[in-house]
């Protein structure tokens, strides 16, 4: 019980919200003041602070994950059973991404809905299964070039991980069960924009 407490916890932080608050690194990088070609800071002045939104979740789902992995190789015996409500350890480290995920998603430290898991998710299973969200990420790039939306390519990439999860490691279905659940939260969390993208291609036929 402990475990998934601290879980949550560590999830809930809004990290890409606290990083571009009191460190608005995209703000420089996109001024006048920076070195960069000037393709560069259009990019980072219209994506800067989504990519580094992106890159705090995805750090926060992969130092979470490692913190659990960390603390059940360190503890024994009583002790062990008090904090881990799981025996298996792939049930501890799923159980510490899923808790990570639905604490970003509704996070206590915004009262309430907090970001869509995405990056997350994919943070946690970088630790856990770096073929699979690698391959996934590559998979969320190509999306996102084509179709110009990252809603839509969060939500392909987060469909492709439970098809690579099965790909790379074959029966991992703890793994594969997590994966297909964050994939059907991803979609919860993203139905806004699947709404409005339905409204906007039916207007315009």
């Amino acid at each position: 019980m402990l475990i998934i407490i601290l879980s949550y916890i560590l999830g809930a932080i809004p990290a890409g919200y606290l990083i571009n608050k009191y460190f608005p690194i995209t703000e420089y990088l996109s001024s006048s003041r920076s070195p960069l070609p000037s393709s560069a800071k259009k990019f980072l002045s219209l994506h800067g602070e989504q990519t580094l939104s992106i890159a705090a979740d995805l750090f926060k789902g992969f130092i979470t994950v490692l913190i659990v992995a960390y603390i059940g190789g360190s503890l024994s015996g009583g002790l062990r059973i008090l904090v881990f409500p799981f025996v298996s350890p792939g049930l501890i480290h799923v159980g510490a991404l899923v808790f990570a995920v639905l604490g970003h998603v509704f996070s206590v430290y915004v009262c309430g809905w907090g970001g869509r898991g995405v990056a997350t998710a994919f943070g946690g299973f970088l630790f856990l299964m770096p073929k699979a969200a690698l391959a996934a990420m590559l998979v969320f790039l190509i999306a996102a070039f084509f179709k110009k939306s990252i809603q839509f390519a969060s939500l392909i990439a987060s469909w492709s991980l439970p098809v690579l999860i099965w790909y790379f490691y074959r029966m991992n279905v703890p793994y594969q069960i997590a994966a297909v659940f964050l994939a059907i939260l991803s979609l919860i969390t993203h139905y806004k924009f699947l709404h409005t993208d339905i409204i906007d291609e039916q207007a315009a036929n």
